[in-house]
């Protein structure tokens, strides 16, 4: 089993010959690298939002939903 750092040598290489074959493609490895992910509820959020985008992805149907389930779960001590 390779170990962590084995595992990031084997991304950067890999992200080298990506570049080196499709230099468009390093474009689109920085901006997938600035992206997060909610922990509420999957969705991919860029790291260079705004304070009124995050409170309107926070009022969301998707949010708001997986919000109250994972509560839900808590409550009732479920696991998910």
């Amino acid at each position: 089993m390779l170990g962590l750092c084995q595992v990031e040598r084997k991304n950067k290489e890999k992200d080298q010959l990506v570049r080196a074959v499709m230099p468009e493609f390093g474009n689109i490895l920085e901006k997938e690298k600035s992206m997060q992910v909610c922990e509420v509820c999957g969705a991919m959020q860029a790291s260079t939002d705004t304070e009124k985008r995050l409170a309107s992805h926070l009022e969301g149907k998707q949010h708001l939903v997986c919000f109250l389930l994972l509560s839900h779960a808590v409550i009732h001590d479920l696991s998910i």
